[in-house]
This record gives structure tokens, sequence and C-alpha cells, in this order.
């Protein structure tokens, strides 16, 4: 990481998080971050790669910027378009609400417990949650076969424990 690299990216930085409010609210252009690959950022990078380093080359080849160095700007150019403009925080609270919302108005998301596989969703296990039950059940019981079954058991709803006790033998 060369102070060259940090200078240049911060100043990406500032320049877009400086820009987008005027770009999108004063002179009603394009959204300048609408969408996850900025083409400030990535045009940027291009007009680097494309324009400036041959530009350099030819004057003086050793000051040319270097993969890493492109990289460090690229990185904080594209950390800030998370915050200005219509990007991170105009869909945030829409993204963070919408599986809740979806599990009311579309029937398949309650019949398939879509919302067990969020982290802090429901604890039962979906269908195709677990690709080889086999596999799971040996794993488990290989350490205390009892306990692991009894909360594998818990973990399933009423008609998967019912088809269990149909296919236990004996």
């Amino acid at each position: 990481m060369t102070a060259r690299a940090l200078t240049l990216g911060t100043l990406l930085a500032l320049a877009i998080a400086g820009f987008t409010y005027f770009n999108d609210h004063v002179i009603r252009q394009t959204f300048l971050l609408g969408n996850h690959l900025p083409a400030v950022v990535f045009g940027m990078a291009l007009v680097a790669l494309l324009a400036v380093n041959p530009l350099i080359a030819a004057a003086r080849p050793a000051r040319m910027l270097r993969g890493g160095e492109l990289a460090i700007i690229v990185a904080l150019g594209l950390a800030v378009c998370a915050w200005p403009g219509s990007n991170l925080m105009r869909i945030f609270n829409q993204l963070v609400t919408l599986p809740a919302q979806q599990k009311q108005v579309k029937p398949n998301w309650g019949a398939t417990n879509v919302l067990s596989y969020i982290p802090g969703g429901s604890p039962l296990l979906a269908e195709a949650y677990v690709a080889d039950f086999d596999a799971l059940v040996a794993a488990l019981t290989a350490h205390d076969p009892p306990a692991a079954v009894a909360h594998l058991r818990r973990q399933l709803g009423p008609d998967a424990r019912a088809l269990l006790h149909t296919l236990e033998p004996g």
C-alpha cells in the first residue's frame, strides 16, 4: 500500500461523496451510483489503465500505477458508494423487511419454510435444507446418538416427524 494509492483513492472517494448529491438531486441526472457496479468507479479505473498509465509510462515507466495500487483506489471508491445517493440507503429498509412480507403474501414461501434459511429465522429444517440426511444422521450419531436424534426430531415439523415414525424399523 503506497501513499500515492491512498491519496488517489481518498480523492476518488471524496469526489464521489461530494458530487453524488449534486448529480442526483440538483441537476437531476441519472443516478451516479444507481447500481452495484458503479460506472464512476470502474470507469475511472478503465481511464487510469487505458489512458493515464500509458501517458505515465511514456514519461517515466517506473512511476506507472501498479495493479495493487489500482485495487486500493477502486476499493476506496467502492467503499464510499454505499452511503451517498441511491445505492444502499435507498433500498436498505426494503431489503431488510422483504422476507417477512413475502412470507405473508406468497404461499410458497410459507409452505417451504424459506425463513429457516435466514440467520435468526425459524429453527425448523426446510425442505432441501439438508442435502444428505443419511450423512447428517451419521455425523450426529457418531458423537451422542440419543441426544442428537432427539434434537433432530425436535427441529422437524409434525409432518416430518410422522414420516420418520413410519420409516423407523420395528
